[in-house]
């Protein structure tokens, strides 16, 4: 006696071989085209967040100039953030004695009114926080590399400032430097990954 199988249903039937290899080639395909992109995203998030920052110091030299006002830019290193502040007289000094006073005019110089620096009353003056990816990986000054707290840069009426330079860094240990020289018009950026 002879058993007959009952013909598979197409909706029972199995993949073949020939499928499963298809699609696990697909998968990979997109893998291998997804996957480095993260790391472009990240490196681009650095970039972005150097350029922006790059802008701001160039606007805080911009301003003190343009003003005749100084300018300066603090970082916060432990808080990722950092803004733009402006010098303002806390109180004018008094008239110096001249003609049709009783006093005898001074032979000094008048006296400078006390001022301080407050945040501007733009977005720059806000502040920015970094990325969540990206942090201050140190500040190198004349007195040597800065990583945790607050330190100021300040930009004169002419537009002089000091050197310094800022590194920001991401988990990967990818790492841009912002470079400030005394008379440079322009922040440079460069690469400081190794």
């Amino acid at each position: 006696m002879t058993v007959l199988q009952p013909r598979p249903d197409r909706g029972e039937r199995a993949f073949t071989l020939l499928e499963l290899i298809a699609v696990v080639l697909i998968i990979g395909l997109v893998a291998g085209l997804a996957v480095p992109n993260l790391g472009l995203l990240g490196e681009q998030r650095l970039r972005d967040e150097a350029r922006r920052l790059a802008a701001e110091l160039e606007l805080a030299r911009q301003r003190s100039v343009v003003t005749g006002v100084r300018h300066r830019m603090v970082l916060d290193l432990d808080e990722s953030l950092y803004w733009t502040e402006w010098e303002v007289p806390e109180e004018e000094p008094a008239p110096p004695a001249g003609p049709g006073s009783d006093r005898p005019p001074p032979l000094s110089p008048p006296e400078r009114a006390q001022s301080a620096f407050v945040p501007r009353p733009d977005p720059s003056g806000r502040g920015w926080r970094l990325d969540e990816d990206v942090v201050f990986g140190g500040v190198e000054i004349d007195s040597g590399v800065v990583e945790r707290g607050r330190l100021s840069l300040a930009f004169e009426s002419d537009g002089t400032t000091e050197a310094i330079r800022i590194v920001l860094a991401r988990p990967d240990g990818r790492a841009l430097a912002l470079v400030v020289r005394p008379l440079a018009e322009a922040v440079r950026i460069v690469d400081e990954t190794g």
